[in-house]
């Protein structure tokens, strides 16, 4: 009887092969030598040890295995992939890219000192986000503004600093959760203020908010307006107008904090109007107090918690004693600066700012694009059976909202061989590695959250999977 174990592909064999053949180039060959070995030792006392008989991996199985292996094992270095399911903010892909022209920045800050916090003329002290500063109060008309290393953070303490031991009013139909699934009421406690529920779900007038704070206006230090995010209330539906809530607001001598969404920052995008709600200077030109962004949504910066407003609630939040634990750092200053000044001019921040790019591409560029990629595709043989350019929608964050729909164009993959999920897999561990979808046991290439100059590295990804 012939020993099963000569079927096991040997070293030299595994390393020609195409998944390990990719892998060269970011892990030395001795290095993968090694895993290999490794591997091999494994399936070997596997196959001694089994009760029964066992079904040993061919080499294009034992490749793949060591592929991901070596993928996992080098989690200490993120690696890049290209986003390819056509959700454009995607917090699991370590948020959104960055514009060249902050990573450029970026490498020359982090290489080098620089005068973060000393003026280069006078040698003086200065506030390491002084600058920055001024540029958010030039593009959102703010008296002040604050700049922390996360929303959350920046929410957090504006609570604690506005309402601490005292009660936040909040529609009962505005109780969102922040990514991460920490809640609109743990935040606000976390600030060791009180969140008093006012209204209904779907009908939350002024005479709510006025109620509460006529029972005893001692109690509610703020009116908080936080916008839907991944849901929207809809049919008939009752909101008070910001203005409305400031008027009210004013009259008993209490600030009013804006919370926005991701897809809300300084302008609306003319190309793709159904994804921006209200944004900070809207909001701050209704009266708001102080409004609360993220760095990382359709702003295309980094992550970061923005706090814009008037400047005596502003200076009240920045004396909290946490303000310099959570102030942003270097790194996200410089990538900050650098996007901010590309937002001065609203038609370059659609060019060079590219989740802005992404949001705004017409669909007629999409179309072009897929029925120019899926033949190239499809010449992938040995894992392509067919590739077809198709219509379809896709949404900023992924979760199906009416009325915030993206029209897109995706490669929809059928697998030569196998389920798609596998081919997925070996895509996302390739060389370069690329992320997609998998719908109806196809590979679906959503070119929404893809930029062009990706065009060609997917088609390379297509290649390397097929050992072309």
């Amino acid at each position: 009887m012939q020993n099963p174990l000569r079927n096991i592909p040997t070293v030299g064999e595994l390393l020609e092969s195409p998944p390990l053949k990719a892998l060269v180039s970011k892990i030395s060959r001795n290095a993968l030598a090694n895993v290999v070995l490794a591997t091999l030792d494994e399936i070997r006392h596997e196959a001694v040890t089994a009760a029964a008989e066992m079904t040993l991996p061919n080499a294009t199985e034992l490749a793949e295995r060591i592929a991901r292996r070596v993928a996992e094992g080098i989690v200490f270095t993120p690696r890049a992939t290209i986003n390819a399911t056509g959700i454009i903010l995607r917090n699991d892909l370590g948020g959104v890219p960055l514009a060249d022209a902050a990573v450029a920045s970026l490498s020359a800050s982090a290489r080098d000192y620089a005068h973060w916090e000393l003026d280069i003329v006078s040698g003086k002290p200065v506030r390491r986000d002084s600058a920055i500063v001024s540029a958010l109060r030039e593009l959102s008309g703010a008296e002040a503004a604050l700049i922390l290393n996360d929303e959350r953070v920046a929410t957090v303490l504006a609570c604690e600093a506005l309402a601490s031991g005292r009660e936040i009013l909040v529609s009962r139909g505005e109780i969102t959760e922040f990514d991460g699934g920490l809640r609109l009421p743990d935040v606000i406690a976390a600030g060791h203020a009180k969140i008093r529920e006012v209204g209904a779900t779907a009908a939350t007038n002024i005479q709510d908010y006025s109620v509460a704070l006529e029972r005893d206006d001692s109690k509610v230090a703020a009116i908080l307006r936080a916008e839907p995010r991944d849901f929207l209330v809809s049919g008939a539906i009752n909101r008070p107008a910001l203005g409305e809530l400031v008027v009210l607001a004013r009259s008993y001598r209490v600030p009013v904090v804006h919370l926005l969404a991701a897809e809300a920052p300084f302008d609306r995008l003319p190309a793709a109007p159904t994804v921006s709600a209200v944004n900070a200077v809207e909001s701050l030109r209704a009266g708001a107090d102080v409004v609360i962004l993220r760095g990382d949504g359709l702003l295309g910066g980094p992550q970061c918690g923005i706090i814009l407003g008037r400047k005596t609630f502003i200076d009240q939040i920045a004396k909290h004693p946490f303000v310099g634990v959570a102030a942003a750092d270097r790194l996200t200053l410089t990538a900050l600066a650098v996007t901010l000044r590309l937002h001065r001019e609203p038609e370059r921040a659609a060019q060079a700012v590219p989740v802005v790019q992404l949001a705004c591409v017409s669909k007629e560029n999409l179309q072009n694009r897929a029925e120019r990629l899926a033949p190239q595709i499809a010449a992938a043989k040995n894992v392509v059976l067919r590739a077809e350019p198709q219509s379809g929608v896709a949404y900023l964050r992924g979760v199906p909202l009416p009325g915030r729909e993206l029209p897109t164009w995706r490669v929809v993959v059928t697998p030569a061989h196998g389920p798609a999920e596998r081919l997925a897999a070996t895509l996302r561990c390739g060389v370069p590695s690329l992320t997609c979808k998998v719908e109806a046991d196809r590979v679906v290439i959503d070119l929404r959250s893809v930029l062009p100059r990706q065009d060609a590295e997917i088609v390379g990804a297509f290649e390397v999977a097929a050992g072309l």
